[in-house]
């Protein structure tokens, strides 16, 4: 498998840190980490960008509202969101917008795995 380049989105470091190191520790993806939604756009516009994590809030807003600015502006991104709805609304809520993976607000290695299971199979 390429390795695939991820960006991450969050206005806390903290927040998606456990979610980043295991990424990383997979070996398989190069993660860089973004703190505004201008910086990810502008990233995208310039190089290859294979997914996009975006935390429950980002500057600006909720992590919802910037991805569903991202996708109408690159509507064949990979997206996968933090988000504390129940998974029926969360289905609901992203439905069209290219979101492939709902993340728990503390993220950690289980997920990274999954999210990493998901990108083999969709990348």
């Amino acid at each position: 498998m390429k390795e695939l380049r991820l960006l991450m989105l969050g206005r806390d470091e903290t927040a998606l840190a456990d979610l980043e190191q295991a990424l990383i520790e997979s070996g398989r993806l190069s993660v860089t980490r973004l703190s505004t939604p201008e910086q990810v756009y502008e990233t995208i516009a310039n190089s290859q960008v294979d997914a996009v994590i975006a935390d429950e809030q980002v500057e600006g807003g909720s992590g919802l509202e910037f991805v569903r600015k991202l996708v109408r502006s690159n509507p064949f991104i990979n997206c996968a969101l933090v988000s504390s709805l129940y998974p029926d609304e969360f289905h609901e809520a992203t439905e069209g917008y290219g979101v492939f993976m709902q993340l728990p607000v503390q993220p950690g290695k289980e997920e990274a795995r999954e999210l990493v299971a998901q990108l083999e199979k969709i990348c």
